[in-house]
């Protein structure tokens, strides 16, 4: 019981030597992959609002063109 406890200790203070590194490993990963699944997230309504502005400043356009054309003849 006192060993395990002085392991654990151990490992908290020393992290260069982790007691499961394949854990950290797969922790690591997980995070790594959620951070990139947010970026390509955020990426994409990024891109999607964009699209959107976009669109609305071609139909803001073409309607002041046709109010335009309405009001010169």
């Amino acid at each position: 019981m006192q060993l395990a406890r002085h392991n654990r200790l151990h490992c908290m203070v020393c992290p260069t030597l982790p007691p499961t590194p394949s854990l950290s490993l797969s922790l690591s990963l997980s995070l790594s992959l959620s951070l990139s699944l947010s970026l390509s997230l955020s990426l994409s309504l990024s891109l999607s609002l964009s699209l959107s502005l976009s669109l609305s400043l071609s139909l803001s356009l073409s309607l002041s063109l046709s109010l335009s054309r309405s009001l010169s003849e």
